[in-house]
């Protein structure tokens, strides 16, 4: 009978410490949902739009676009700061064209100013973790066993 143990346990380390395929796939199967989420006709939520609650929603959600490119690796070495500048004009330029093309008229949505900066608020505390982790955390190159 063969030990189902080893397949497990590189079924977890797989799941734990995603390859460069798996982590590419996560971001853009999360960049198609937000692109639908944010795009959905008729979404329209009542109140104040400099401090309305789904601010952090916007934080949240781009902060979490621009970790999963960060980590994907489409634009380089996470630990690299041309990288992370990568990294910041994409999330600019997502951030605007994203909430710019809800004013499609068929749509029915809002644009707001304000949901730009909450877009680059997020991105950019994924970016200042990025930078923050890459300097902290050492790389696996220069991990050696002792012997």
């Amino acid at each position: 009978m063969k030990d189902r143990s080893d397949g497990h346990a590189a079924m977890a380390s797989s799941l734990l410490h995603p390859g460069p395929r798996m982590r590419k796939a996560a971001f853009f199967m999360y960049a198609a949902l937000l692109a639908t989420a944010t795009h959905w006709p008729d979404v329209t939520l009542p109140g104040p739009d400099a401090l309305h609650p789904d601010k952090i929603v916007h934080i949240l959600a781009f902060g979490l676009w621009t970790a999963l490119l960060i980590a994907s690796d489409l634009v380089g070495n996470w630990r690299r700061l041309r990288t992370l500048a990568w990294a910041a004009l994409a999330l600019v330029i997502i951030a605007i064209v994203d909430e710019s093309t809800q004013g499609i008229p068929v749509l029915h949505r809002d644009v707001s100013k304000w949901d730009v900066v909450a877009n680059l608020l997020g991105g950019s505390t994924a970016i200042a973790g990025a930078w923050f982790l890459g300097r902290r955390i050492p790389d696996r190159k220069e991990i050696t066993p002792d012997c």
